[in-house]
């Protein structure tokens, strides 16, 4: 039996919903913990629209109960749990901060995407990109692609073509494992797991090219054949679904048409108790082709839909979980400064250990620890040392201008989200068009700038010469030692 949940309804309307579906006792109770009572308007609130038998409002969404749902003890699967009044201080009202776009080429705009972390507060701990139009030939500390205080995973497509591509961000301290034992080669579909205080999140992320053809639903069917299947290997309490599903439905996503990406998509939602989330279009055409799915919505704030990144046709989505994800501090790494050592008070320091008591013949593995502690001790002693620092702000080639012609663009957006006329959307376009404009001028003109710097400024193969060649092939070390991963896991804590 399908539930029907209404997100947005009178009374009148919820009291027509029980007369229609008549539902047994535990059904009827089932009915009620899936999350109709929870989004009950206060009264005196009008506006809900009726529901009948040909009729599906612009704010439902049908679902059917999760697979794990007890109707007799009322417990649903949910991110949430009792465990959350024992967390620590500070975790309990923690967020998982997400963003997701269709970059449509992640080389091309991943200095507007620095541009976009560095004027957003909070930032975002998971940024999800499809379309990043990668290969093997760029790796994932080229300056192309990496952002200073995230990591990567990503699934290129294998094809030869270089575009489709799904990628991942996450900031370093958030325990996200990738599952590739669980992603089908055949499909630009990448599955991981973060760890919460309350248990196990399953993210996963898709791109699916656009098709009409049965067979080009493949990937949406293999969602709705094997999500069980994921939820039960990973022990998930928590399932988002993300990324370009290219579907269409007139009901349901209030597209022109109906096709079957949509269809399927709708069944895939029905099966698994996922409710889709973006209530707007995600495309310059108007239509809703990105989509974010989760089985608990209540923990998920309304999905904001942001101006592109770059030049792209697809706007960024952003929303957030209200779930308590497990952090640690990475290690800072630290580089000596030889240059300003006390060389000969460490001569004198280490001339001065007994190594005969640090040598234990009878236990070489206590002798080389000993030995290692001693010679570390007296460098730092005598050899300065400094943290290297995460470079989180703009790049060197945005200027003041760019700035203005940025905020600009955010304005008329703002403008045109409150007021959708032909007026303020010529006026975002136009806006739209003079910070590409501003900002393709700023990044040439540096480019002069720096070929210059390197041909003239400075002297061939010396010190500062090197230091800029290396920071412009993006050679430089990361700031932090990232966390450890095994097979199917992220260790965080030291002693697991």
């Amino acid at each position: 039996m399908f539930v029907t949940r209404i997100l947005s309804y009178s009374s009148s309307t919820l009291r027509a919903l029980r007369t229609y579906i008549k539902p047994t006792p535990p059904v009827k109770r089932a009915i009620i913990d899936c999350g109709i009572n929870r989004y009950h308007r206060p009264r005196g609130c009008r506006g809900g629209r009726n529901l009948t038998r040909h009729n599906i409002s612009n704010t439902a969404t049908l679902i059917a109960p999760p697979a794990s749902y007890d109707a007799e003890n009322r417990v649903g699967r949910g991110i949430h749990t009792d465990k959350d009044k024992f967390l620590p201080n500070g975790h309990r009202n923690k967020k998982l901060e997400l963003w997701y776009t269709n970059i449509q080429g992640l080389r091309a705009k991943r200095e507007h995407l620095c541009v976009r972390l560095a004027n957003s507060n909070p930032k975002p701990d998971i940024i999800m990109v499809t379309e990043s139009k990668l290969d093997a030939s760029i790796l994932d500390n080229s300056p192309d692609i990496n952002i200073d205080g995230y990591l990567i995973e990503r699934k290129d497509r294998n094809t030869g073509k270089d575009w489709g591509g799904c990628l991942i961000y996450y900031k370093t301290g958030i325990g996200l494992h990738r599952r590739q034992d669980l992603e089908p080669p055949e499909h630009e579909m990448m599955i991981c797991t973060i760890k919460l205080h309350t248990g196990i999140l399953l993210i996963s992320l898709l791109y699916r090219p656009p098709g009409q053809r049965a067979i080009d639903c493949a990937p949406i069917d293999w969602y709705t054949e094997n999500l069980d299947h994921l939820r039960t290997q990973t022990k998930a309490i928590g399932t988002v679904l993300a990324g370009d599903y290219n579907a269409h439905h007139k009901e349901w996503l209030l597209s022109r048409k109906t096709d079957p990406p949509g269809r399927h998509t709708l069944t895939l939602c029905t099966t698994h108790g996922l409710t889709q989330l973006v209530n707007g279009a995600t495309h310059h055409k108007g239509n809703r082709l990105d989509l974010i799915m989760v089985d608990s919505p209540h923990i998920c704030s309304d999905v904001q839909i942001e101006p592109e990144v770059g030049k792209s046709d697809h706007y960024l989505l952003t929303t957030s979980l209200s779930c308590s994800p497990v952090l640690e501090k990475t290690t800072p790494r630290k580089i000596w400064i030889y240059k300003k050592a006390n060389w000969n008070a460490l001569r004198e320091e280490l001339a001065q250990t007994n190594w005969n008591y640090l040598l234990q013949p009878e236990n070489p593995e206590r002798s080389c620890t000993n030995v290692t502690k001693a010679i570390q001790g007296a460098m730092k002693h005598h050899i300065p040392r400094r943290e290297l620092k995460t470079f989180d702000g703009k790049p060197e080639w945005y200027n003041g201008a760019c700035e203005r012609a940025l905020q600009k663009k955010l304005k008329s957006w703002r403008q045109y989200k409150a007021n959708k006329t032909p007026e303020t959307r010529v006026k975002y376009n136009k806006a739209r068009n003079g910070y590409t404009y501003i900002t393709r001028k700023a990044r040439k003109d540096h480019k002069k700038r720096v070929k210059e710097k390197m041909t003239t400024g400075l002297k061939h193969g010396s010190k500062s010469w090197w230091w800029t060649a290396k920071r412009l092939m993006g050679q430089g070390g990361k700031c932090d030692i990232p966390l450890l991963s095994s097979e199917n896991q992220t260790h965080i804590h030291p002693e697991e």
